[in-house]
């Protein structure tokens, strides 16, 4: 990944100053719809989509990510965090529990 940040009050990508491009997106993502960068827990995000997507299929990562994010956003403010986490962690259970499920067919046929 190039090393590069976003200028704000350019809208250009400046190469002098190192940043990932993915924190530079999410950073300016977050800021466009007024979230705050603190909740965003990439490696658990990163990990449930990719699980998502190993046992069911590419589009599953982006729509499970979706998911997750809607389905902590239905909860109360106050327990957003906390729902974000139990979200990350349930489907992270089902998707090992889909792969079993998986794998069990798979030695029927």
């Amino acid at each position: 990944m190039t090393d590069h940040e976003f200028d704000t009050d350019s809208g250009r990508v400046r190469q002098d100053t190192p940043a990932s491009a993915l924190d530079t997106w999410l950073q300016s993502l977050a800021v466009e719809l007024g979230v705050g960068s603190d909740v965003l827990d990439v490696p658990a995000v990163l990990d449930a989509a990719a699980s998502a997507a190993g046992c069911v299929g590419r589009p599953a990562g982006p729509l499970t990510t979706f998911l997750i994010g809607y389905a902590a956003a239905a909860c109360p403010v106050e327990s957003r965090p906390t729902a974000l986490h139990d979200a990350l962690e349930r489907t992270t259970v089902l998707a090992g529990r889909w792969q079993e499920r998986l794998a069990r067919l798979d030695g029927q046929a």
